[in-house]
């Protein structure tokens, strides 16, 4: 019985959050679905409103939280997704004429989204059989991130094109960094993720830009490069 009235009881708990939600002004439930960054929900809320109710909703929005910046236009209200800067062709670009320049079989060809999510489009590309990556677009077709999966086979060898590989994105992502000035930010990203606690990935900010780096034993080696959110911090030391 005492289990009945718990449920029963957070039931109407949500219910009522439910209804409390649904008895807001519709500008205010189209702001809301801005901020949640749900395209589903703006589109849910919003598109019966009109282009001046859309555009209140969005100035609700942009007082209440200034960070978030809001896209508005008569066919389509979506929060703009932070990004790198830079297309997935133009990474590919640079990538590749850094590839050339180390001398190195790391080559991307022609880059096909795999897989379409609700916020983010993803790709892939792979290096033979320990080394790939793995990158996610924004909708409107921008790099948000790029991850590389390393797995190794035990050899030196294996070991430097993971570090190389690593080099190589940083240089494609950040291209004004001093050559010097990656290697070493990298590298010491690396040798750092090796003494970290299993799961938790060291991380740097630089130019703007999210480094990140995780070693796991069952996995292999992650390196990451993306927008860093509000409450990224470079680590201590």
């Amino acid at each position: 019985m005492l289990k009945i009235l718990l449920v029963t009881g957070i039931a109407v708990f949500l219910s009522g959050c439910a209804s409390e939600k649904e008895s807001l002004p519709p500008k205010e439930r189209c702001a809301a679905a801005m901020e949640s960054q749900s395209q589903s929900d703006i589109d849910r809320e919003c598109s019966s409103l009109s282009g001046d109710d859309v555009k209140a909703a969005g100035e609700l929005v942009a007082k209440r939280n200034p960070s978030l910046n809001v896209v508005i236009d008569d066919k389509r209200v979506a929060p703009k997704q932070a990004s790198l800067g830079i297309t997935p062709a133009e990474f590919k670009t640079e990538f590749n004429k850094v590839a050339k320049e180390l001398r190195m079989k790391f080559a991307i060809g022609d880059i096909t989204i795999s897989s379409k999510g609700e916020v983010f489009d993803t790709f892939n590309v792979q290096f033979g059989e320990n080394n790939g990556l793995i990158g996610a677009v924004t909708k409107d077709g921008m790099l948000s991130s790029v991850t590389s999966i390393s797995t190794g086979d035990g050899s030196v060898e294996s070991g430097a094109r993971t570090m190389v590989l690593a080099l190589m994105i940083v240089r494609s992502v950040i291209p004004n960094l001093e050559k010097d000035e990656a290697s070493l930010i990298t590298l010491d990203l690396i040798k750092k993720s090796t003494t970290s606690p299993n799961g938790i990935p060291y991380k740097q900010i630089v130019s703007g830009v999210k480094l990140w780096a995780l070693l796991t034993e069952r996995i292999g080696f992650f390196f990451g490069v993306e927008t860093p959110k509000d409450d990224d911090v470079n680590e201590p030391g």
